[in-house]
């Protein structure tokens, strides 16, 4: 298991790991399941944060079209729920990239066009460095991609 990142809740942080290491093994079904206790748990909390991680970890490895898209609309709901904005400072852009492709390839262009133009501006509150570098590119790339094929993926 990796290391619990400072400040993050141990109890989340081994629900995550538990689900990375079953997607590992190719049980997406038991992934998908402790993702969703672990969410439900969050939500019941009203603890926005942790269930927006959660939601769009699910999401991320979410094979089935429809329910990663369901999964990334509960992660951007959930980030926005969220009173204090430096805590989704740093994933809330690629969350909305991440709802921008489902909607991409959900066939819903204007929405994805939409979304992925919020993530960019979104982006720009990321500190400098190679991991705003590779979300912003992300962004660039999808909304290049939908303006000539129509497709992000």
């Amino acid at each position: 298991m990796r290391a619990v990142p400072p400040g993050f809740d141990v109890s989340v942080w081994e629900q995550l790991e538990s689900a990375r290491a079953r997607v590992s093994s190719g049980d997406l079904a038991g992934a998908g399941e402790i993702y969703r206790i672990a969410y439900e748990a969050r939500r019941a909390r009203q603890d926005h944060y942790y269930a927006s991680v959660i939601a769009h970890q699910a999401g991320v490895n979410e094979a089935d079209l429809k329910r990663k898209h369901e999964w990334n609309l509960i992660a951007v709901a959930e980030a926005d729920a969220v009173t204090d904005r430096t805590r989704v400072r740093d994933f809330y852009a690629s969350n909305l990239n991440n709802l921008g492709m489902t909607y991409a390839q959900l066939g819903e262009r204007s929405l994805a066009k939409t979304t992925f133009e919020r993530a960019l501006t979104h982006a720009s509150e990321l500190a400098p460095g190679a991991y705003a570098d590779q979300v912003r590119a992300g962004i660039e790339r999808n909304l290049a991609r939908l303006s000539t094929e129509g497709v992000a993926t």
